[in-house]
């Protein structure tokens, strides 16, 4: 078995919490579902990938589209968040790509360019 992509890590993190749920306050698990480290955690064990590159570069896209300056964890647990947020912010991470000119776009610009939203309805 090959490894995934970035973006198979991604878009299977979303398709975990799909198919068992979304959480917050805690990890999760099959039996409860998942927040959103967790999900991308448990696709990452599945591969044998946990603190990998490929890893590290699917949380780092996370964080470019989420724009959470508490970070990813804060992000999933504020309160009102929601399924359908958190789903779109993995969906826009696997969709998302570095500008092509970054001398030329500010740190504000990539990630609006990015998220596509994901960091609204806070």
């Amino acid at each position: 078995m090959s490894d995934p992509t970035v973006e198979e890590v991604l878009k299977q993190a979303a398709q975990l919490i799909e198919s068992y749920g979304w959480i917050q306050g805690s990890i999760g698990g099959h039996d409860r579902g998942f927040c959103i480290i967790g999900a991308l955690d448990e696709v990452a064990m599945g591969y044998g990938l946990v603190g990998s590159r490929l890893a590290e570069e699917a949380m780092r896209r996370v964080r470019v589209v989420t724009d959470a300056p508490d970070g990813i964890v804060h992000w999933n647990d504020y309160p009102g968040r929601t399924r359908e947020q958190v789903l779109f912010a993995l969906q826009s991470a696997a969709a998302w790509r570095p500008p092509t000119d970054p001398e030329n776009t500010s740190d504000d610009d990539r990630q609006v360019e990015a998220s596509g939203g994901a960091a609204q309805g806070e």
